[in-house]
């Protein structure tokens, strides 16, 4: 049963049949929540009693808003049958309520039933469902409670475990400092997905291995976010005495465990007291304020084992103070980066409705100086235009609820500007006010407090919400600006986008007008998508599918054409030309020419990125930084395929290849010539790679930079798992087919061949390898190929053969029995066929042992994975299968 909640006078309905059903020895598995407090705690208690009856809760429903309703009865006939529908575990749902339920036969519709299960399943695998017992009873007691009461209090007496969004994270930073021997790391995240839980459960771990509280700093600009700091860090420690608080009139009775404010750090004399190695644990906040000279005072006193910078908004382009870089400092390098979409995908944020409106206003011939439109003549334009400021209006009516009971942000051009647009919105009944640098402190107190209360409606201002304001009950933000910064597009849409009760999500109204060749629409949409990619007008014509649920996209006609129009002029030739301009600005702005690590930190974009327009040392060249040089179709294709190594042996072989040094493994030699040279070169051999590479002067400029980025970069831990034949595969790195091939022995020098099927069968190393890909668009893999494969949990994946292996079948028993028969079976993933024009490549999850099958012609297996995938694996693969 997966239903939101259970009542007492639902379930009293079947208490002999369930009783019966127990007592005959059958399974029972229950998945259930807290939500609304609606579940009766003495129904949990009396099914939690019977015999083979297993429950799981959701106590989170903050994130987890299940409202699923389903009930599946297995059979070993295999006429199972799945209901789905609205009905609750409730008296309602159970007799008269009207409530519609559809029945779905495995025997009839197999597909649908199987994503039933397999969906059931993962809720099952998902540590955000626990284990209940009826020693259980008062946590769920006290949640429900809290559920009705509307209270959301942190219990430290419950042991806290971080989400899987926080787990990835944690595993990250826990890589690069074994992996990289990193002391400091940046963590990049949306506001409201919770960093300083991230950085509290870090500390946890960090505490764990130590088996010792190391002497921890804690550093903010307000007492507000040190006094939330404090709460989590006691909470995730389980200790409600932890640590002290500095500032805000707060003095310290310790300062072993100091959350302290960064003016009384500086005022207090703490510096001298914060020598270079005091503190072993150093967390700064909101990191995009480092520049300021505060905060470089501490930043040059301390030097711990770790520094922590957490931020949500990052100035990517702009060095900071006195050209100090806040990149930089973290070696041009982000540990951790959660993208708006995923934020909101995974639940941590609202979801927005976005609203494209055709602007009054062209834009198109405004002057355009470095970094955007000229200010003045912006404000020309808008400021006393009643025309644009009723269509303004028209819209806003046209798409809220009802405009009395909004709370709305606009964000205008300039000081006059924002006076305008409130005075004109108070003209036609809508109370509204400017809020601008030229306020008074005690309307920068009131207005806000004001808008949250309801007092006012419509708030206008310039700059001064970008970031540090937060107003949860903001639902409506409209976008009266052109803005170009896509870090300030996204700072102002995140402003709506916290969480509060009864807000559904929030409205964008952007209006869209004819706008300046430079402009860039395509960015702030890649930004929006959960599938980014180069050429975003085909998903701007399809109404823009790859959204973060509960997500809408609309562009009016007219505006439609404007961005189409938009987005067209940014491609072919212009993308190089627009990144070579970004080469320039940058390479002035360091007063050098940067690396290839830097330049793409810099401009927020990966490696393929740039290589599906041209190479690095041809980007130089068009940026004047380099001689001319072109590289042509194969050695692009070349640095693609590189681009997407992720493990430490690889990086050693190419290396090796670069400074003519041997390479002891032919396997790896191998691997290494599919990764760069054409398929029609006649021998694979380490000479032949090393004469194509040393023949092209392309490859030998990017190359060695390319491999700095990915050895920097890599998340992969080089470990291999362990097999009677060991393999030259890094568990979790990715590989082309061929690479596989390759190492599994099936290449030689000149003997190579391709595998078009989802398995291969190595005889001399009895090792089966299983290709699987997740996505299998109807356009690329015929009906017979449309597998049912996903991922259940980190240890679970279930598989399907193709369709014509039965279950007898020699090949389905050599699955079955691998273990009796002592072969190994090994899993390779993928997302799609193809990728930036390329074969993608596959992550190894390395060895799998079948747990349970059923079916023939296909096959369905449930394997057991030998290492857990990494949190960020099992987000994906489950996201790409829901």
């Amino acid at each position: 049963m997966l239903v939101s909640f259970i009542k007492w006078s639902g379930l009293r309905l079947l208490q002999t049949a369930l009783k019966r059903f127990s007592d005959d020895g059958k399974r029972l598995r229950v998945i259930t929540t807290s939500y609304m407090g609606a579940t009766d705690v003495r129904a949990v208690e009396w099914l939690a009693s019977l015999h083979n009856c297993e429950i799981r809760i959701s106590y989170d429903t903050h994130r987890t808003r299940l409202h699923a309703k389903a009930y599946v009865l297995h059979r070993r006939s295999r006429f199972s049958s799945a209901y789905v529908g609205s009905a609750n575990l409730s008296n309602a749902a159970v007799t008269d309520g009207l409530e519609w339920t559809v029945k779905i036969s495995e025997h009839e519709q197999p597909y649908l039933y199987e994503r039933i299960v397999g969906t059931f399943q993962a809720y099952w695998e998902d540590p955000e469902f626990e284990v209940f017992t009826t020693d259980d009873s008062v946590k769920l007691g006290r949640a429900i409670a809290e559920q009705r009461a509307g209270r959301y209090d942190i219990d430290v007496s419950f042991d806290l475990r971080p989400y899987t969004f926080q787990q990835e994270i944690l595993d990250r930073l826990a890589m690069e400092r074994t992996a990289h021997q990193r002391k400091r790391q940046l963590i990049v995240a949306a506001t409201g997905t919770g960093k300083t839980m991230i950085a509290a459960f870090d500390y946890r771990r960090l505490r764990m291995e130590h088996n010792r509280r190391p002497r921890l700093l804690f550093v903010a600009h307000r007492i507000e976010l040190l006094k939330q700091a404090q709460a989590s860090f006691r909470a995730v420690l389980r200790d409600p005495n932890f640590g002290a608080l500095l500032g805000g009139g707060e003095m310290p009775h310790q300062r072993e465990h100091l959350f302290a404010t960064i003016q009384s750090i500086n005022s207090q004399g703490l510096l001298s007291f914060v020598d270079s190695t005091y503190y072993e644990y150093v967390v700064v906040d909101e990191f995009h304020h480092a520049p300021a000279a505060q905060y470089q005072r501490l930043l040059e006193t301390a030097d711990p084992s770790i520094l922590l910078g957490m931020t949500a908004t990052p100035e990517r382009m702009t060095p900071g103070a006195a050209g100090w870089d806040v990149f930089e400092f973290f070696g041009h390098h982000i540990s951790a980066e959660i993208r708006l979409p995923d934020a909101i995908q995974r639940k941590l944020l609202a979801p927005f409705h976005y609203f494209g409106v055709t602007d009054t206003v062209d834009f198109f011939n405004v002057s355009w100086a470095r970094g955007g439109y000229a200010n003045a003549e912006l404000d020309n334009l808008v400021t006393g235009n009643h025309v644009r400021a009723q269509r303004v209006l028209d819209a806003l009516n046209e798409r809220v609820t009802d405009r009395n009971t909004i709370r709305c942000l606009g964000f205008c051009v300039s000081v006059k500007h924002a006076e305008f647009m409130a005075s004109f919105f108070n003209a036609h009944g809508l109370v509204s006010h400017a809020l601008t640098s030229e306020s008074s402190s005690e309307e920068r107190i009131d207005l806000p407090r004001a808008l949250r209360e309801g007092r006012i409606r419509a708030l206008f201002t310039v700059d001064l919400f970008n970031e540090g304001i937060d107003i949860p009950e903001l639902d409506t933000v409209l976008l009266l600006r052109p803005t170009e910064s896509l870090t300030v597009f996204l700072q102002q849409l995140g402003r709506g986008l916290r969480q509060s009760d009864g807000k559904e999500c929030l409205t964008v109204l952007d209006f869209v007008g004819h706008m300046h060749k430079r402009f860039r629409f395509d960015d702030r949409l890649r930004a929006l998508s959960t599938k980014p990619q180069p050429d975003m007008r085909e998903q701007v014509m399809a109404g823009f599918p790859w959204l973060p649920a509960g997500c809408h996209f609309e562009l009016e006609e007219q505006a439609m054409r404007h961005v189409l129009e938009n987005i067209n002029g940014h491609l072919g030739s212009r993308g190089k030309s627009e990144w070579a301009q970004l080469l320039r600005d940058f390479a002035k702005d360091i007063g050098r020419t940067p690396s290839l690590h830097q330049f793409l930190t810099q401009c927020q974009r990966k490696p393929e990125d740039l290589f599906r327009i041209c190479s690095w040392h041809e980007l130089a060249s068009a940026a004047g930084l380099l001689p001319v040089a072109t590289a042509n179709s194969r050695e692009q294709d070349a640095l693609l395929r590189v681009a997407s190594v992720n493990d430490d042996l690889r990086v050693a072989g190419l290396r090796s290849v670069l400074a003519g040094h041997a390479i002891d493994s032919t396997r790896l030699t191998l691997m290494l010539c599919a990764l760069i040279l054409p398929k029609d070169t006649p021998s694979f051999t380490l000479s032949a790679l090393r004469n194509y590479v040393a023949e092209s002067p392309v490859l030998r400029h990017d190359l060695p930079q390319l491999l700095d980025y990915i050895d920097s970069e890599c998340d992969t831990h080089a470990s291999s798992p362990e097999l009677r034949a060991p393999l030259p595969l890094r568990l979790h790195a990715t590989y082309t087919r061929g690479e596989i091939l390759a190492a599994m022995g099936a290449w030689s020098a000149e003997r190579r061949f391709n595998v078009q099927s989802g398995n291969h069968w190595m005889q001399n190393i009895r090792t089966d390898a299983l290709f699987v890909t997740l996505n299998k668009s109807s356009r690329e893999f015929s009906p017979t190929t449309m597998y049912e494969d996903y991922a259940i949990s980190d240890r679970l994946f279930h598989w399907q053969s193709q369709s014509s292996v039965a279950s007898g079948s020699p090949r389905a028993i050599r699955y079955i029995e691998h273990k009796k028969h002592e072969n190994t079976i090994l899993l390779f993933v993928r997302e799609n066929r193809k990728r930036n024009g390329l074969a993608e490549p596959f992550v190894y999850l390395g060895p799998i042992e079948h747990v349970d099958h059923k079916g023939s012609k296909p096959v369905s297996i449930t394997w057991r994975i030998q290492t857990p995938m990494p949190a960020r694996f099992v987000h994906e693969m489950q996201h790409l299968t829901a």
